[in-house]
Parts: C-alpha cells; sequence; structure tokens
C-alpha cells in the first residue's frame, strides 16, 4: 500500500506512454502489487495489458478488483509468476512498466536500484528486447546521475511531483536511448498540472548556465519540490533571467515581476536580522530555513513568532554571507 502510485501520477505515466505510442498499445506490468497502475496503462481494460506478480493473494484480489471496475470486456491478463523469467519467454510487448520494490525482508527503506526487487539491472538489455519502451519507477530519494548512468539507455527522466511533495522519479527507457547521461532530457512535473510550468533540461545545460548573484530585491522565487530534487538550481536562475541569493541557497530574485516561476513567488516587504525585538510587529508566519545554521524551532523560539498567517519568512545566507530572515507576502498565481 505504502508504494502503491497514486491516481493522478499513474494517470500522468500513462498519457505520457499514449504520447508516443499511440492510444491501443499493448503493456505488461512486471511488478503489479495493488495493480493501480494496471488499470492506468490500460485505461480501465479498455487495452491489452499483462499484469505479473509472484505473490498469488494479491493476483486473486487484483483479478477480483479488475473484473469489478472494468466490466466482463477487460482485456488485462493476470499472471502469477517470476516476472522477469516469464518475460523472458513472453511475446514482445509495446511497453513494459516496472516498480521494483523498495523495502527489504526487515522493512528497511530501499534507495539504489540493484538493492530492490526485482534487481533490474541485470537484466535491462533483455527486457528492451520485448518492448519498444520501458518505463521504470524509481525512489525520489534516488541521485538522478546514479540511475541515468546506471539505466543506460534512458530517453528522458521525469521527476514527478504532487502536493508540493517530490513522490517518484520515473525513466523511459528503450534501445536507442541516450547513453551519454549528461544529454538526457530531465523533466520537472508538478501536479496537477493547471497553472503550474512543466521544466526540462538536461545535466549539461545545468553545467554550462551562468549565474547571476544579487541581494534581495522586489520579488523573491522559491523553486518547487521537483525542482529541488533534480538539481536545476542554475538552469532555473538562467532560463527565467533571475539572481540568486547565494551559491547555496537556492532562493532567487528579480527587480520585475516573473511569470510563470516553477515554484512559489513572493513579494519582499522587509530583511531583518534574527532578533526578538525585530518581530515584535508579527504573531503569526510561515517560516522556511535555506542555508541558515539554525533550525526553524529554534528561530521560532529566538524572534517569538508563531507558526501560521499570511506572512513568509525566509530565513538564509545572502550572497555577502550575513544571515538574515527575508520578510515576505505571497503572490498567488
Amino acid at each position: 500500500m505504502e508504494q502503491a502510485s497514486s491516481h493522478q501520477v499513474a494517470q500522468f505515466r500513462a498519457l505520457e506512454i499514449e504520447k508516443v505510442l499511440g492510444q491501443d498499445f499493448t503493456s505488461a506490468d512486471m511488478t503489479g502489487g495493488m495493480g493501480i497502475d494496471t488499470l492506468l496503462l490500460s485505461d480501465y481494460g479498455r487495452r491489452s495489458v499483462t499484469y505479473i506478480e509472484r505473490n498469488r493473494e494479491l493476483c486473486l484480489l487484483a483479478e477480483r478488483n479488475f473484473s469489478r471496475v472494468c466490466g466482463d470486456d477487460c482485456r488485462i491478463t493476470v499472471v502469477n509468476a517470476d516476472s522477469v523469467e516469464h518475460l523472458s519467454n513472453a511475446e514482445h510487448f509495446d511497453f513494459i512498466y516496472a516498480d521494483p520494490a523498495r523495502r527489504s525482508t526487515t522493512g528497511r527503506k530501499l534507495v539504489s536500484i540493484s538493492d530492490c526487487e526485482p534487481d533490474l539491472l541485470p537484466h535491462i538489455d533483455s527486457l528492451l528486447c520485448k518492448c519498444t519502451l520501458m518505463g521504470v519507477k524509481l525512489s525520489p530519494m534516488l541521485d538522478i546521475s546514479v540511475a541515468l548512468k546506471e539505466l543506460r539507455h534512458v530517453q528522458k527522466l521525469y521527476v514527478i511531483g504532487l502536493g508540493g511533495e517530490c513522490k517518484e522519479l520515473f525513466a523511459l527507457l528503450s534501445r536507442d536511448g541516450n547513453t551519454n547521461a549528461e544529454n538526457v532530457p530531465i523533466h520537472c512535473i508538478s501536479l496537477p498540472l493547471e497553472g503550474v510550468q512543466p521544466f526540462s533540461f538536461t545535466i549539461s545545460d545545468e553545467q554550462n548556465a551562468t549565474v547571476r548573484f544579487s541581494m534581495p530585491q522586489r520579488y523573491l522565487y522559491e523553486p518547487s519540490a521537483v525542482i529541488m530534487k533534480s538539481g536545476a538550481f542554475k538552469s532555473v536562475c538562467a532560463r527565467y533571467g533571475l539572481s540568486k541569493l547565494h551559491p547555496s541557497s537556492h532562493l532567487y530574485t528579480s527587480e520585475t515581476l516573473v511569470e510563470g516561476f516553477p515554484g512559489r513567488t513572493f513579494e519582499i516587504t522587509d530583511i531583518r536580522k534574527v532578533h526578538k525585538p525585530q518581530f515584535k510587529d508579527i504573531d503569526k508566519a510561515n517560516l522556511t530555513v535555506r542555508n541558515f545554521p539554525t533550525s526553524v524551532a529554534e528561530i521560532r523560539k529566538n524572534i517569538g513568532v508563531k507558526d501560521g498567517g499570511d506572512i513568509y519568512l525566509f530565513a538564509t545566507t545572502l550572497m555577502e554571507y550575513s544571515k538574515r530572515v527575508v520578510v515576505c507576502r505571497k503572490i498567488e498565481s
């Protein structure tokens, strides 16, 4: 249950596959589990999908749920088997999906691809011979550059967030995928998409981007969780013509308002030191710490400001290394 995909994320993935393969693609879900991804890949039973799961009880539950959700004309086939072994003898699919288990037998969270079950790395080449396109769901904690190098054949990588939280990495692979990790397109997606600009870049873009630095101007920009995870710190700065407050603070500023920034935008009203007398006029505020040596709890205690309200405080380090609190009001998109 913990690892099962949310409906919105699974639907987004299915629609992205549809863009590449067309509406009536065939697929295999080699880590069937609760069956949420299978349902969305099958368009609720209207497309042909093979659900593969080695846990017999999950297979029985999934089969029952599929029939109830999709009806008598359901095109989902349930297979109780080891997925790697089954696919080695199976027909060709347009798409193979994998979401390896990220819990050990003792319940420990796993992050690296080789630690998860099944370990896909020894089987990537043989699996790609069985499909046109392969999708792999990865831990949001996994280092992106490591994922790209280990999977080798990545066409594109998605960093997917939902409700302000980074939920997963999703890699699309093919036999003619990009073997140079630095040139793989990385797409930062925050769901729902309404009013939120996706942001795309490559590691090479990030390495070559030029960054300007500045003291806080009129507006402050805080990147979304998926931008933070992707590491597009210089790329997003250059793309939107912003200045950074400090190399390690990952907060941005401009004198004129920049529309469409992938994250939150604020208008700066003041800049203060972390001294209690300077915050007598603020009873409640939302506090964020970025590149600052003191925790949120300690700062709240020091300045006597409770959580909540419509004022936003950013405790951060500025370009000349001073430690300050930037006082802001949020600009609604």
